[in-house]
């Protein structure tokens, strides 16, 4: 009996991994300034003018191209959040949503005959295909309603399948899903894909004569999520958005938008292919319904297209991995001990933006961002008595002083469906491999704010200029400008 108790406090535990993982990812690991930043702007443009931008005004290259904001709903919760709790709760708030996420997922587990620390350990054992999709910015937002989608559909295929005829009634909140998530994350088209494999799979399962009646009933429900969609600031215009996206060819030069091959991320293609090498297994050995496998099949090639896509593949995969193994036989560990347990954890890992600072050595003692982010310089900039109208940046320097500056136009930023191909690849050549003047004579600089760290190359080239003068240096960044410009 005493082994027994242990076991199952040792059960209550399980979740404690999983916080752990999501804790390292999201209240460890810096922030990135490529999308964080921007998004913040974003927020602080919208909630200051009650208006959502429709033209570009942060770039001197594209000022006055028209702009699609459609993560504007996002914006204002990042930038509200931000202002009213410090970059730190901020933070904390991004550690909850992806907990939620993966709370929402693991229900579903625990729903297809999966015990609590099997369901969690199959959460936590998928977690790193979709590492990359936890980082601070709209898409973790959607992750809670992509979740939400997955349980939903899930019990409703499920109740289909055993003959319930109220069953689809359980899909009441997939439109409510739809209005948020048209506002939140451009990955919304995800529900659709979510209920036309769903409707598949439940035709699936169903006898011959019946497939084609089960696959219908799912229209009205597509219907009225498509319906709901259209409740965003531009109407039926957001799907001309979404096509854009789809075309973009600047998009594929985004390094999280490359495919997963061991060339651009070596460990999460090894990762990835265990993973699926396991499914395979699984597949093969248990009797595995076709509907699963058709679930299961574009999500990986989704995967397998872009490595930011990981992070649908992490909340699609456990549910069908929990159905294939055998119905859990061991007592669940008691709710109320591991509630605590995991609430306790959750509650200690939220702690860490604050302690960070003490456990952490420099430069992450400081900092919650990444040490390239480049605020001393900038602060310098802002402080000078000349402003320049025409500063080089990076992607992610510029996303910075864009949220930092009002009056400096930048070159690029990180809103690459802004930008032709032909500029994006100009601009990443300028980052690796300066073209001496070719980018100057163009777009005619008259000062640069240069990353040592990817920009080495160019920082060198800048040096041997003598019209230019080093205005800040430290060991992340140095801030350039022409001799006639700046506090002589």
């Amino acid at each position: 009996m005493l082994m027994a108790l242990g076991r199952s406090r040792l059960r209550a535990l399980a979740a404690v991994p999983l916080v752990a993982f999501l804790a390292a990812k999201a209240l460890v690991d810096p922030v990135r300034p490529e999308d964080f930043w921007w998004h913040l702007r974003m927020g602080r443009v919208i909630v200051d003018t009650h208006a959502i931008p429709r033209v570009d005004a942060w770039t001197f290259t594209f000022a006055g191209a028209p702009f699609f904001d459609q993560p504007w709903l996002a914006q204002v919760f990042m930038y509200e959040t931000e202002r009213l709790v410090s970059p730190s709760g901020l933070i904390v708030v991004g550690f909850f949503v992806a907990c939620i996420a993966q709370a929402i997922v693991t229900a579903a587990s625990l729903r297809k005959g999966a015990s609590l620390p099997r369901a969690l350990l199959l959460q936590l054992f998928v977690s790193e295909i979709g590492v990359r999709g936890w980082s601070l910015r709209p898409q973790l937002l959607a992750t809670p309603l992509f979740a939400l989608a997955v349980l939903v559909l899930g019990d409703c295929r499920e109740g289909l399948g055993k003959g319930d005829s109220h069953a689809l009634r359980r899909s009441w909140a997939l439109p409510l899903v739809a209005a948020v998530w048209a506002n939140v994350h451009g990955s919304f088209p995800l529900l659709f894909v979510l209920i036309g494999l769903t409707a598949v799979a439940t035709a699936l399962d169903a006898p011959r004569g019946e497939r084609s009646r089960r696959a219908l009933r799912w229209v009205p429900v597509a219907a009225a999520c498509f319906l709901a969609t259209l409740m965003n600031p531009r109407g039926l215009a957001l799907y001309g958005y979404v096509a854009h996206l789809l075309g973009s060819g600047s998009l594929a030069l985004a390094r999280e938008w490359k495919p997963l091959v061991p060339g651009v991320v070596l460990f999460e293609t090894v990762y990835a292919i265990a993973a699926l090498a396991l499914v395979c297994v699984l597949a093969f050995v248990r009797r595995v319904r076709w509907g699963d496998l058709v679930i299961l099949a574009p999500f990986v090639l989704l995967e397998l297209r872009a490595v930011r896509n990981g992070i649908w593949l992490s909340l699609v995969l456990p549910p069908l991995l929990a159905s294939w193994l055998p119905p859990a036989r061991e007592p669940s560990p008691r709710a109320r001990i591991a509630s605590l347990v995991t609430a306790a954890a959750i509650a200690i890992a939220a702690l860490l933006p604050w302690v960070k600072p003490h456990i952490f050595p420099a430069p992450y003692r400081s900092l919650f961002w990444l040490p390239r982010t480049p605020i001393a310089a900038v602060e310098f900039m802002r402080t000078s008595k000349s402003h320049p109208a025409r500063l080089y940046t990076g992607v992610g320097f510029g996303s910075y002083v864009e949220a930092v500056m009002d009056d400096v136009p930048v070159f690029i930023d990180s809103r690459f469906e802004l930008y032709p191909a032909d500029f994006v690849r100009a601009s990443i050549d300028e980052e690796v491999s300066p073209d001496d003047d070719a980018l100057l004579r163009e777009y005619r600089f008259d000062a640069w704010l240069v990353d040592k760290h990817r920009e080495a190359g160019l920082a060198e080239e800048l040096r041997s200029r003598r019209d230019l003068a080093i205005r800040y240096e430290d060991d992340d960044a140095i801030y350039f400008t022409r001799r006639w410009l700046g506090d002589d």
